[in-house]
């Protein structure tokens, strides 16, 4: 009699779940987050080029020198994210209070240390961020990332006399993450992980206790994002995309101001993805000699 009656419980659940998928827009509900997803692997990298911008295209050696030059400080960015797609499927789910847009968050720990001899430096940067304790800023969305990595730059002008000072580099960062509705019965979710290649140029010329400066930056990524989704604890479906670094290369100019207030530097930057039309900003603040 227990087996007839989980037999009937089991079929019942199967026919209301296959009752309740065919009225969801499955198709519109994968394609909203597919390109949402392929969204997420050009905006993630544009908010982790913010990382490590330095006013100064060189800070100078660490040795010989004396001072020694290094830098050590906090950095935060914003970001650009078009949410309409992700809306859209949320929509789908009728999963409500969704914002339309969101300027997607990056904070840091940044340092940089000069060169040894020739006139190089080095920089890294490392976070680690969950809004799970900012629920009112960021009302029904789920974020959390972690970044970390660095950079070298060779300076090929020193910035001596009435010379700016120019510098070329590279980069690699690694970014992983999710971004979703809090975990329900019904939610969405979208995992990603980017591998990130840097290369740069910048130009930069102090005058007084202001230093203005210019560059450009191309990007490569590496990215391998997946989404899953699910409706009322019954129906749901997942997919991984992938991304090598020679379909997602990013064009970006970037520019800003440095203030170097004896040895404390603030720095405002902002960037132009031109490709993707993507803006974004950052500011640091630092103890640098």
């Amino acid at each position: 009699m227990k087996l007839k009656k989980t037999f009937f419980i089991v079929i019942a659940l199967c026919f209301s779940a296959k009752m309740f998928s065919q009225t969801l827009p499955i198709k519109t509900i994968d394609e909203s987050l597919t390109n949402f997803s392929n969204q997420l692997s050009v905006v993630v990298p544009n908010s982790v080029s913010v990382n490590n911008t330095y006013s100064d295209a060189w800070i100078g050696k660490f040795f010989p020198s004396l001072p020694m030059h290094f830098a050590l400080g906090i950095e935060g960015g914003m970001t650009k994210l078009d949410l309409d797609d992700f809306a859209d499927a949320a929509e789908s789910l009728n999963l409500s209070n969704v914002p339309s847009t969101l300027m997607f968050p990056t904070f840091a720990v940044n340092g940089r240390i000069g060169g040894i001899i020739l006139p190089f430096d080095v920089g890294f940067s490392f976070m680690k961020f969950d809004s799970t304790g900012f629920k009112n800023l960021f009302k029904e969305l789920s974020i959390d990332f972690f970044i970390i990595g660095g950079d070298v730059r060779y300076a090929l002008c020193q910035g001596k006399g009435l010379l700016p000072k120019i510098s070329i580099g590279a980069g690699y960062y690694y970014a992983k993450g999710n971004f979703g509705t809090p975990k329900d019965d019904t939610f969405i979710n979208l995992g990603y992980e980017n591998h990130i290649l840097i290369g740069e140029a910048q130009i930069s010329k102090e005058f007084l206790f202001i230093t203005p400066f210019v560059g450009f930056k191309g990007i490569w990524t590496k990215s391998t994002n997946t989404y899953e989704w699910q409706a009322a604890g019954v129906f749901g479906n997942s997919a991984t995309l992938e991304k090598n670094y020679s379909d997602n290369f990013i064009p970006q100019v970037f520019g800003g101001i440095g203030l170097d207030l004896a040895v404390i530097q603030l720095d405002v930057n902002a960037s132009w993805d031109f490709k993707n039309e993507i803006w974004n900003g950052g500011v640091s603040v630092r103890f640098q000699l």
